[in-house]
């Protein structure tokens, strides 16, 4: 489960791990399992444990889930 944390939108994202939609390596503002200016790509072993973070670290943040698959 990847989550993505986009800083400027305030969003964040959910995806499953064989998404086409995550980058397999850093860009300049975005980081792979990490956090820079503009946020990151967070990796988690299990839906729960994203959840809990999302909650107590970006409650403020608009909440989505991408069309990669149903999950």
């Amino acid at each position: 489960m990847w989550m993505n944390v986009d800083h400027p939108t305030k969003k964040i994202t959910f995806h499953l791990d064989d998404c086409i939609y995550i980058p397999t390596a850093d860009s300049k503002y975005k980081k792979v399992n990490g956090l820079l200016r503009d946020g990151g790509r967070l990796y988690y072993k299990f839906l729960q444990e994203a959840q809990s973070y999302y909650e107590e670290n970006y409650k403020e943040y608009k909440f989505g889930r991408c069309c990669c698959k149903e999950f």
